[in-house]
């Protein structure tokens, strides 16, 4: 069994830059929004949008 050479630093960053727009593909798939430029991941739900009343009584 042979050992693979390490990866570039450009195979590197093609791999790394490919992950994180399969990981961002599937945020978006799961409800998350995702702003790139500052890589910040927050969460849309409806919830938020709920009076806190309405939160406080189970559907939050």
């Amino acid at each position: 069994m042979s050992e693979r050479d390490p990866l570039s630093r450009h195979e590197l960053d093609c791999l790394a830059d490919l992950l994180f727009d399969r990981f961002a593909q599937r945020l978006r798939q799961s409800g998350f929004r995702l702003n790139e430029e500052n890589i910040l991941i927050e969460r849309v739900d409806i919830i938020n949008t709920l009076p806190v009343s309405l939160r406080g009584a189970g559907y939050g």
